[in-house]
């Protein structure tokens, strides 16, 4: 697949993003760093950091739980894309920010599924 149909979750991200950009600049995939705690500046599409580069995807930051995303994330990625765009497969990335936090749970559990078509 293109990397462009590769739609990469980053939960638990933090107030900044560095895994989802890195995913979004080194591996060209469509990145979304999900987050109740993610800093103003990070929020929305932000073009200016994966276009510095002919390879880089996009990157999406959302200040919210998982559910939130799942409820409303959906319009976030369909208003920046092209109408036609789909993807082909997810990738999820569970960032734990504490040893003693509760673990972060598969799929079907804790964070629902989401169709995303």
């Amino acid at each position: 697949s293109e990397p462009l149909h590769i739609l990469c979750l980053v939960l638990g991200e933090g107030s900044f993003p560095r895994t989802a950009i890195l995913a979004a600049i080194c591996q060209g995939w469509v990145a979304v760093a999900i987050d109740e705690n993610l800093h103003p500046e990070w929020r929305g599409s932000r073009d200016d950091i994966t276009n510095s580069s002919a390879t880089a995807g996009k990157y999406f930051g959302f200040k919210g739980s998982m559910k939130d995303f799942l409820v409303n994330g959906q319009r976030i990625i369909q208003a920046n894309m092209s109408e036609t765009h789909y993807f082909h497969h997810i990738i999820m990335i569970g960032i734990e920010s504490q040893i003693n936090s509760r673990p972060l749970h598969g799929v079907g559990g804790l964070f629902g599924v989401a169709d995303l078509r």
